[in-house]
Formats: structure tokens, C-alpha cells, sequence
């Protein structure tokens, strides 16, 4: 019943500031390729490509765009031209070594869309290899995939073997939940495992990300401060242990969602539309404060107030 008075008056973990290389319209991601040293992103700022709008909110469909820091500059990636369709691109992540992404597109046939029996044009989770330039080659989509369900939003756990992404197949919880699958030597993936009750809701779970054994996710359906909020779970052996709320700078009254970490774990990016922004959904870049702790221990002696003498058998509160 308190749970509001709890995320309000919890020590913050990060501090957190808008990102340079925002637009007026949606803008989310943050995907560091130290191999180019860029920050790729998704955006529906203005392309190339296609002069449609997406119905639903008169932008422009969502392609990648990459930042270059040092430069200051930010372009469509002609590294990742081929992989921007005419469609939306969306969600990526990269395995160690930069060899391999995973990335979300919308369904295509022939560079056309590809509906279901609703007339829907669901998403569709891609596998590339990454060239030595940052360029994606031999691209293939994933055997998961369906015409009549959505596949996306991939997050590759901490030793590499698994990868956890977002569907709305068939017999989840609702909406769309989070699944994993072990990665195979090819870089394909195995049989789908839904991640059960203690992350997936009868809302939407959404943009899995991994730190250490921590799975940061994006859901409505937990209990929040409104529209999707950030939740982290504690992972070992690939079971989820608890799920905590991921406080209130990280998280607003409004969409917060795709947290991505830098390397070192200590920084990296989110993304809202929170009031404040530049417009539509923004990147911000967050620095950590504090670690999200599961299992506490506490250890100490208890003693008598006055005599100073040892308490036995005292509960602790």
C-alpha cells in the first residue's frame, strides 16, 4: 500500500541529464560500437529512405542514426544504410567482441511489408555480423520469428550464452513478455523460454538490458509511478530471484524505458518522455550512485544498551 512513499523517499542511484544529440521527434537507444567509437541510436528524425510517415504519429518510421563525440556530429550511419529499410528499425545489441548484432525491423518480403491476417506488420529479430568498418554483412532473420507475432528488443546476458528478447507469441502473460534462449555457435538461438510471473505481468515488458546478474526491463504492469517504468531483477543460473523498482530519478510519471550500460557499468543511457525533453521520446545519460542490492547482510553484535553486554536471541529490525 505504501510503495509510492517507498520509490519517494529511496536513496537515488543515478543522476541523470539529457543527451546532446536529441531531436524534436522520438529518439531512444544509446548502443556504444567501439569499433567506429559512435553511439548508435534510433530516430525518427529525418531520412533518406522513405518519405512515408507512420500513421500512428505522422513521424517519420524509426532508422538508425549514429553520434560521433569526438566530432560532435550526428548522421545516418552509412555503415548501417543497408540495414535501414523503408520500415521501422528498432532495439539492437551487440555480443562482446563486436562480431555479431542482434537488431529488431519490422517485417519485410522483398523490401515490402509483411502483414499478418490483421493486417498488423509485426517486428522481426535480425542477426548480422559486424565488419571490421561497423558495417552489418549476411544479414538473416532468426527461425523465431512469425508473420502473425512480434520478435524484438535483444539483450545478450554477461558470459555471452543467452539472449533475452521481447514477444507476444502465443501463451505468454499478456501483452508482450520477456523470453531467453541460449545462443547457439552460429550466433543463432535455441527454443524460447518465457521468463515467468515474476517479471512478465498481463501488461507490456518491454527493452531487456543486462548488467553482471541484473536484468533491467521496462514493464507497465508492475507497480510504478506510471507508464512503462524501469525494473531491475536479480538473475542466478538464469532464474529470476526478486524484482525492484529502479527509483525515481531513473523513473517518471511518463515512459521510461531502454536503459543501456557503457562498459564499465558505471554509465550509460536511458530513454523518456518525461516533461523537460526536447520533444516526443529522449535520450538521457545516466551516472550511477548507488548499486541495486538484492541480498543484504548484516553482521554485528547486538548489545545491551546499558550494561554494554551481549543480547541473545534479538530480533532485528
Amino acid at each position: 500500500p505504501d510503495y509510492l512513499q517507498k520509490i519517494a523517499t529511496s536513496e537515488a542511484h543515478v543522476t541523470a541529464h539529457l543527451a546532446v544529440f536529441n531531436s524534436p521527434v522520438t529518439d531512444f537507444g544509446g548502443y556504444t560500437l567501439k569499433k567506429t567509437d559512435q553511439i548508435l541510436f534510433v530516430s525518427a528524425r529525418k531520412n533518406t529512405l522513405s518519405k512515408s510517415k507512420w500513421l500512428w504519429n505522422g513521424e517519420n518510421f524509426l532508422d538508425y542514426f549514429s553520434y560521433n563525440a569526438t566530432s560532435n556530429e550526428v548522421k545516418s550511419n552509412r555503415h548501417v544504410k543497408q540495414v535501414n529499410s523503408k520500415y521501422h528499425e528498432g532495439p539492437m545489441c551487440f555480443n562482446a567482441d563486436e562480431s555479431l548484432v542482434y537488431f529488431t525491423r519490422n517485417n519485410l518480403s522483398k523490401g515490402k511489408a509483411k502483414k499478418d491476417k490483421n493486417g498488423i506488420q509485426n517486428l522481426s529479430l535480425m542477426l548480422a555480423k559486424v565488419a571490421k568498418d561497423g558495417s552489418f554483412e549476411s544479414i538473416q532473420s532468426l527461425a523465431i520469428n512469425s508473420d502473425e507475432y512480434s520478435v524484438g528488443h535483444p539483450a545478450i546476458s554477461s558470459d555471452g550464452k543467452t539472449l533475452f528478447f521481447v514477444s507476444d507469441m502465443p501463451n505468454g502473460f499478456g501483452g508482450a513478455d520477456i523470453y531467453s534462449a541460449s545462443i547457439l555457435a552460429d550466433g543463432t538461438i535455441g527454443t524460447p523460454v518465457n521468463l515467468g510471473s515474476k517479471i512478465n505481468t498481463e501488461g507490456q515488458e518491454l527493452f531487456p538490458s543486462v548488467f553482471m546478474n541484473q536484468l533491467f526491463f521496462a514493464s507497465d504492469g508492475h507497480l510504478g509511478l506510471g507508464g512503462l517504468d524501469i525494473f531491475v531483477a536479480e538473475m542466478i543460473n538464469g532464474s529470476v530471484k526478486a524484482v525492484q523498482h529502479g527509483g525515481a530519478t531513473l523513473n517518471s510519471s511518463n515512459d521510461d524505458f531502454g536503459i543501456i550500460f557503457k562498459e564499465d557499468g558505471q554509465s550509460g543511457y536511458f530513454s523518456s518522455n518525461r516533461s523537460g525533453g526536447i520533444g516526443g521520446d529522449d535520450i538521457y545519460h545516466f551516472s550511477n550512485l548507488k548499486p541495486y542490492l538484492f541480498n543484504l547482510t548484516i553482521k554485528g553484535l547486538i548489545t545491551d544498551k546499558s550494561s554494554g553486554l551481549p543480547l541473545t536471541n534479538a530480533q532485528i529490525t
